[in-house]
């Protein structure tokens, strides 16, 4: 019995030592495993953090150009305002003239209407020749004043001549 105790105690010895081969041998494997996932989790972690780095930078470079984009916006919003009021004064400036317009086209047909009611009535060529006598008669006097202003200065040349010879004399 003691040699089958030996024995067993033997088997169970080599068997915890072959256990103890398997669990370091395991534990070796787990270790170069574990080295090996730091080593790659280290170099995951640095492309992460080139990642995230260029993300910044491409977030940065967004942001300013939202930011020139809102600016022009801004002045885009200001110029169609401006735009906007330069187009309300000159709606109101053009209904100013539409109903000036109308207004003058009024008086024009009410002119035209008038006349129309004097030729009807024959008021016009009394009038018209009433007109031509009147400047037919100014165009007598403007030739009577004339050949008097000739005469008057024919008058003044002649007591300047004599004014002259006296003063010779």
């Amino acid at each position: 019995q003691a040699e089958a105790a030996r024995d067993d105690a033997a088997t169970q010895a080599a068997q915890s030592q072959a256990t103890v081969e398997s669990l370091q041998a395991s534990n070796a494997a787990l270790t170069q495993l574990v080295e090996g996932t730091q080593g790659r989790e280290a170099e995951l972690m640095r492309d992460l953090e080139g990642q995230v780095r260029t993300f910044q930078q491409r977030v940065d470079v967004l942001e300013k150009q939202a930011e020139e984009d809102l600016t022009e916006m801004n002045r885009l919003q200001a110029k169609i305002a401006t735009l906007k009021q330069a187009n309300e004064q000159l709606q109101q400036d053009l209904d100013t003239a539409v109903a000036v317009a109308d207004r003058l086209e009024t008086q024009n047909t009410e002119y035209c209407d008038r006349i129309a009611a004097l030729e009807d009535a024959g008021a016009l060529q009394p009038a018209y020749e009433q007109a031509t006598e009147a400047l037919s008669d100014l165009q007598e006097r403007v030739v009577e004043y004339q050949s008097r202003l000739a005469a008057a200065e024919e008058q003044a040349a002649a007591a300047q001549s004599e004014l002259a010879a006296s003063d010779a004399n």
